[in-house]
Formats: structure tokens, C-alpha cells, sequence
């Protein structure tokens, strides 16, 4: 009998089964003592504007951020963070926008989630998942257009925080405003 057939198979098998277990391992975690990730990160927290959070604290969710790979894709950039506070800037690619030639109402709520999220999180939330969110959308973001997302903390509790986001465009009208319900994993 000869076993070549079956010993090509079983490695064909053995290569594949290595690469789904690689792909299938955990995003990279953060070594939040040592901040030497390389240069896109440093840049990324040089660029982020802290309004009065400890140090470490303002690390922690800047990498938490540049670790997040939706807000990377949609092309999201954390500016400002503070105590309760944190603010997203995107500007409305062509790859963003729906079928009428404006934001997308997907992407406008992402990124009122996200800038509310990374408020929470500057309470010292390490983990926190939405639980509820509404959007309602007021004036619509063209294409080209650059917008600020802010969000803000309306009530911290220690298992259900409450914040409120609103979207402004560049002649500072509020395009769109927020509200999300987030629940606290894990507290720091």
C-alpha cells in the first residue's frame, strides 16, 4: 500500500489546521508598563491632546485606541481625552459615505460610540461594552467634510454608565446627537 497520498494529505491538513489556530488567536494585548511600541503609536499619543488625566491612565487609552481595529479602518483619530471627556475626529471619505453621497448613518453612530466609549473609559473603565444606544441625525455630513464626535459622561455607576455624544460639523453645527447606556466589565 502506498502511504504518499495519505502523508501529503495529513500535512496539507496539519498546514491548514496551523493556520487557523494562528488566525484565530486574540488581537495583541498592550504591555502598558513599557510604552516602546514603535513609532505609530508614540505619534498617535503625542497627537492626542490630555486634558488632566494621569499619565498612565492617558496611555492606557490612547494604545487601547490605536488597538481598536474598526476606528482604525474607518480612519477615526482620538484628539483630546480628559476626566469624563474624549473627542474623535474623521473625515468623510469617499469609502464612508451611502448611496445619497453623505456619511453614512452606520459610520456617524460608530464614531458617537466610540467618542462616548473612550469617555467612559477615562473614568478608569478598563472594560466596557455598549448596551444601548440611539442616534438621532440632525444635518447630513458631506463628502470631504471633516467632523468632531465628543463624547461626554452623564452618569457614572459602578456596573452601567450613561454618556452623551454629539457629532459637529465644520461650521460648527451639531450634525447629529447621542445617547449609550455602556456595561462595566471590569473597573481599574
Amino acid at each position: 500500500m502506498n502511504l504518499l497520498p495519505l502523508f501529503i494529505l495529513l500535512s496539507y491538513f496539519n498546514i491548514f489546521s496551523s493556520y487557523l489556530t494562528q488566525s484565530l488567536k486574540p488581537a495583541q494585548q498592550w504591555d502598558y508598563n513599557n510604552i516602546s511600541y514603535g513609532h505609530e503609536a508614540r505619534c498617535e499619543i503625542m497627537e492626542t491632546i490630555n486634558r488632566g488625566l494621569r499619565q498612565d491612565t492617558f496611555k492606557e487609552i490612547v494604545l487601547d485606541f490605536n488597538n481598536a481595529p474598526f476606528a482604525q479602518l474607518a480612519g477615526f483619530k482620538l484628539t483630546e481625552v480628559g476626566n469624563g471627556t474624549a473627542t474623535i475626529e474623521l473625515q468623510a471619505e469617499r469609502k464612508l459615505l451611502n448611496s445619497a453621497n453623505i456619511l453614512h448613518g452606520g459610520v456617524s453612530a460608530a464614531l458617537c460610540d466610540t467618542a462616548m466609549g473612550f469617555a467612559v473609559k477615562s473614568l478608569g473603565t478598563i472594560s466596557i461594552v455598549t448596551a444601548e444606544m440611539k442616534i438621532n441625525y440632525l444635518v447630513p455630513i458631506k463628502f470631504g467634510e471633516k467632523v468632531k464626535a465628543i463624547g461626554r459622561v452623564v452618569k457614572a455607576g459602578q456596573n452601567l454608565c450613561v454618556a452623551e455624544g454629539e457629532i459637529i460639523n465644520e461650521e460648527n453645527q451639531v450634525a447629529a446627537k447621542s445617547l449609550g447606556t455602556y456595561f462595566v466589565l471590569k473597573n481599574s
